[in-house]
């Protein structure tokens, strides 16, 4: 299982904060079977807020969590992620949940710049699934002409 990671290039982001965000959306896109539970929690996050832990960071370094995110996003769209319908709506819910969860978090001097950005991430994956859409549209006309032919 560890060469198909190396061998695809799996790894770990840069960023500071969310850096597993890439490792576990990577992972689940080159799986053979994917299926999302939609049935509640199976793992839960416990958050202290007495540790220094960097869930709890409250400075302008919780904005890397959008290069977290552009950056899964981009390693996504490259492997077709945004090609299969099903899929859309759950990375739609994730990043909805975790730009939520972390909203608090960013400093209010940069709350302006955040809700942009997350408008920006947002309107970028329907733009994906709209370019995955057209692509599968026009690969199909393609195969039902080469058939006729």
């Amino acid at each position: 299982r560890k060469q198909v990671l190396l061998e695809r290039g799996v790894f770990f982001g840069p960023t500071e904060v969310q850096n597993d965000v890439l490792f576990h959306w990577h992972s689940i896109m080159i799986s053979e079977r994917v299926a999302f539970y939609a049935g509640g929690a199976i793992c839960t996050h416990r958050r202290s807020a007495e540790r220094h832990v960097l869930t709890n960071l409250h400075t302008a370094a919780r904005m890397h969590l959008f290069d977290a995110v552009n950056q899964t996003f981009r390693v996504l769209k490259r492997e077709g992620f945004f090609g299969i319908a099903e899929y859309v709506p759950v990375w739609s819910s994730f990043v909805t949940h975790l730009y939520t969860f972390f909203s608090s978090s960013v400093p209010n001097e940069l709350q302006d710049e955040f809700r942009r950005r997350w408008a920006a991430t947002l309107e970028a994956t329907i733009a994906a699934q709209k370019e995955a859409t057209a692509h599968t549209m026009q690969w199909h006309s393609r195969a039902n002409i080469m058939r006729r032919q």
